[in-house]
């Protein structure tokens, strides 16, 4: 179902419930199942597309249950694409038509939860959307998903710049999906505790994460493909290999480009990589791309974003080109950055994680 001949048939498909000609519950189901594809696959536009497809179908039939299912996987393929706030009215949507009794509520809080980090909200509304989870995995129906919480509290607690307590909650939540291991994938996991040894510098314990991602997964999907070259980067560039962690990288990049898939963040890996190297090649395609997203609604991308152009324009200025124009530029970024930084620092209470 992932290839484009058969998606384009299924949008075909779908446009029959424009003429007026409703289409079943199974019709939905095959569209929602193409979208889910794509998702796996990281195609969020194409994912958007026909998870809104199947929310129009299920509208159009007045059936409430797949209205809500698709709804909240459209809000999920929006907040992959960084459109958080279309993300949220659809997850609103999906939740005002919910009784809340289902895995669908449940995933659609969790949502939200990863929205509200990365705006970000202030923390006493980040936390109390903690707390909704927290009050889901603690009845009888809901008490599996204790895995998916403490991921979350993991999240928080690494844009919160809080690393050991990062680790420990990662380390939990594994120990935990081990008793209760049918709702999620644990490969999602052993790569949040990669990237928590990654920003602690432990080299040894980060091979180790990355070895168990890759014994237990599939590679079926080219985006867990991407995953893996940009932590085989991640670990060249704590081993000092900046040459090697550039090529894989640069795998990562074109993976994610062939895929249409966002690239932002290989884009960054590549521009900090490129600061290290002796001869620093020309990022100008990666900054272009950056620049297009300046104004992305999540404010923790924004900084990223800023540093990126900020450590540019130094590079050149102590590399020979200090005109006035690159300082000037320099300085720019410098100011966006450090205003960002107070402004997340005051909304997550603490020096947060850059």
């Amino acid at each position: 179902m992932s290839d484009n001949v058969e998606i384009w048939k299924l949008l075909q498909t779908a446009k029959r419930s424009e003429s007026g000609i409703w289409l079943s519950q199974a019709d939905s189901t095959e569209i929602s199942d193409a979208a889910y594809e794509q998702y796996m696959e990281g195609n969020y536009p194409q994912a958007i597309r026909l998870f809104k497809q199947a929310v129009q179908i299920a509208e159009d039939n007045r059936d409430v249950k797949p209205q809500v299912h698709n709804k909240i996987w459209a809000g999920e393929c929006l907040y992959q694409a960084g459109r958080l706030k279309e993300a949220l009215s659809f997850l609103l949507e999906a939740e005002s038509l919910n009784d809340g009794n289902s895995k669908d509520y449940f995933d659609g809080i969790i949502i939200q939860f990863n929205i509200a980090v990365q705006l970000p909200l202030p923390l006493t509304k980040i936390n109390r959307i903690l707390m909704r989870i927290s009050e889901y995995i603690n009845t009888d129906d809901f008490r599996d998903c204790r895995p998916m919480y403490l991921a979350q509290k993991a999240e928080l607690y690494k844009y919160r710049g809080m690393n050991n307590e990062e680790i420990e909650t990662w380390l939990e939540a594994i120990a935990n999906y081990i008793k209760h291991p049918k709702n999620y994938d644990l490969q999602s996991f052993y790569l949040g505790l990669f990237g928590a040894y990654y920003r602690a510098k432990d080299i040894s314990r980060a091979e180790k994460a990355k070895s168990k991602y890759e014994e237990i997964c599939r590679f079926q999907y080219k985006e867990e493909k991407r995953t893996l070259h940009s932590m085989i980067g991640n670990l060249e560039m704590l081993k000092g290999n900046h040459d090697k962690a550039w090529n894989a990288y640069l795998e990562a990049y074109k993976i994610a480009e062939e895929n249409k898939n966002n690239t932002q963040k290989d884009a960054i890996d590549l521009i900090d990589c490129g600061f290290e190297l002796v001869q620093m090649p020309d990022l100008r395609p990666f900054l272009i791309e950056l620049s297009r997203l300046r104004h992305s609604e999540s404010k923790l991308k924004q900084r990223q974003i800023y540093r990126c152009f900020a450590n540019y324009y130094k590079r050149c200025c102590t590399s020979g080109s200090a005109n006035k124009k690159n300082l000037s530029r320099m300085n720019y970024y410098m100011n966006k950055r450090k205003t960002l930084s107070d402004f997340l620092n005051t909304q997550y209470e603490c020096a947060c994680y850059d």
